[in-house]
């Protein structure tokens, strides 16, 4: 029962110093509504797939919502998402909301962009969890599911336009 939260999935590996780094930087920037470093990506056979993170900020760093609205949310892919390797505030991440279930594998991210839109984030540049890809994991046969997929789109939207998410997602144009 501390004041940070992470939870984590069957096919996600903490990296050493990922608690280490995130809480410093928590000290760091309070304000923060969460705590994010890079993700390294693994194939099934155990290949690297490459690391992501947010390709506009090279330092550690506080992003206000609006640095993470046009840094990260407008930037990067829609699939883009370092939940694995997020720390929450627990307040902050209580004031926004839970997880929507009727969002499925992308429930976690979208909670992430919320906090950020509402809160801002703190953001170290260095790997703080692995994510092995599966293809029997959750979100892999959630992506191979074009139907399914779809439906946590829409389903997406409509959470966006919710009204106590509406005043921190963008308005569709």
């Amino acid at each position: 029962r501390g004041d940070y939260v992470h939870w984590t999935a069957s096919d996600d590996e903490r990296h050493p110093a990922f608690f280490e780094s995130g809480l410093k930087l928590a000290a760091r920037y309070p304000e923060a509504g969460a705590i994010l470093g890079k993700l390294q990506m693994m194939a099934e056979d155990g290949s690297d797939l490459g690391v992501i993170g947010v390709k506009r900020w090279q330092h550690s760093c506080y992003a206000s919502p609006e640095q993470y609205l046009r840094d990260c949310f407008n930037a990067e892919e829609p699939s883009h998402s370092l939940s694995s390797s997020t720390i929450f505030h627990r307040t902050r991440l209580l004031d926004v909301g839970l997880l929507p279930k009727e969002l499925g594998s992308y429930a976690d991210t979208f909670l992430l962009h919320a906090t950020a839109l509402k809160h801002g984030v703190a953001y170290f540049p260095e790997v703080g969890a692995i994510w092995h890809r599966r293809s029997s994991s959750y979100s892999q046969t959630t992506i191979a599911d074009p139907r399914r997929t779809l439906d946590i789109i829409n389903r997406t939207a409509q959470q966006m336009s919710l009204p106590q998410y509406q005043d921190y997602f963008p308005s569709a144009v």
